[in-house]
């Protein structure tokens, strides 16, 4: 497996790094922007609900009897039949669905497993719904990957994306164990479950607003540019970048 590791490493097309001289200076400006800051809620949301799964869902399927060859089948059943293939088609998903687009869905699948999980009392019954975990992971993590390369000035990509990441398994993860942490103590799994796909709905209706208000406003707005010094600007609409091409995203006034 390490020798195929090295192998698949020898393949890629590795493009030296260009870094920013004022890097702070350039990743504070995406603060700015509208349209980046409306991911930015967006991922929180996002990573409250992935917190809440990633810590209490196997402890959940547990204390309603599930055993551990169920809950090691449910992880399974995430991988196999949602993350592997969403990610192997992410890329032509996110080109006809779009970025933000497909951030608003992963709250909405997270609604669907949230009041799943809330009235869940066979354990068994969990499997139908995991695979939904390929869009909220599998699918949802190539656009955080790709959005954090298109929304970076040149330079800043590496930055860009772990502010990103931080706002997602970071403050929104922590915030997601808390919330349910405290549920958990005081009204239950099934309860806390609920209540966790009310928020996320409330995140979701967050998201559709903020679409229509600043983020269909201002497609067509983002260029991309070649790490040179050239002063020529391909339009690009959605999708994932080419290895070689840095992005910007304008300001917002």
């Amino acid at each position: 497996m390490f020798l195929l590791f090295l192998w698949n490493i020898s393949k890629l097309d590795l493009v030296k790094p260009h870094f920013s001289k004022n890097i702070l200076g350039d990743v504070g400006s995406l603060f700015k922007s509208k349209e980046f800051l409306a991911f930015e809620v967006v991922i929180l949301m996002n990573g409250m609900s992935t917190g809440m799964i990633w810590f209490y869902l196997i402890w959940f399927l547990t204390a309603i009897g599930g055993s551990e060859f169920l809950c090691g089948l449910s992880l399974t059943v995430q991988t196999l039949l949602g993350v592997l293939p969403f990610m192997f088609f992410s890329g032509w998903i996110i080109k006809k669905v779009g970025q933000f687009q497909i951030l608003s869905s992963c709250l909405l699948m997270y609604v669907i497993r949230f009041l799943w999980y809330s009235y869940l009392y066979n354990p068994w019954l969990v499997l139908p719904v995991e695979f939904l975990h390929g869009i909220t992971y599998g699918l949802y993590y190539t656009v955080l990957a790709s959005y954090g390369k298109m929304s970076s000035k040149p330079g800043t990509e590496a930055m860009t994306q772990s502010v990103i990441f931080s706002t997602h398994e970071g403050l929104g993860a922590g915030l997601g164990c808390v919330l349910a942490g405290i549920g958990f103590d005081y009204i239950g799994g099934h309860q806390t479950f609920f209540f966790a796909s009310m928020l996320s709905a409330f995140g979701l209706v967050l998201s559709v607003l903020m679409y229509f208000l600043i983020i269909r406003r201002k497609e067509g707005t983002m260029q991309v540019t070649p790490p040179s010094n050239s002063k020529q600007c391909i339009a690009f609409e959605s999708g994932i970048p080419q290895p070689t091409i840095h992005s910007l995203i304008k300001d917002s006034s």
